[in-house]
């Protein structure tokens, strides 16, 4: 499984190289935000995943201020 206990992970669809990142809004599970590599095998390391969970930190926040208003 690429997701963990909500956890981000590093892991493949397909034979695809995957990043797989939690949404939490409000504090809550809200979804996953997935980085799929389709082109030229590629494997993801602990850069791409730092910045896979950054992203998804800004999403969440940007989805939770959006259900704010």
């Amino acid at each position: 499984a690429l997701l963990l206990e909500g956890e981000a992970a590093i892991g493949a669809v397909d034979d695809h190289p995957a990043l797989t990142v939690p949404l939490r809004i409000e504090g809550r599970f809200g979804g996953v935000l997935s980085f799929l590599a389709l082109g030229p095998a590629r494997l993801h390391d602990r850069t791409d995943l730092v910045l896979a969970e950054e992203l998804g930190r800004r999403t969440s926040l940007m989805l939770e201020s959006d259900r704010r208003r």
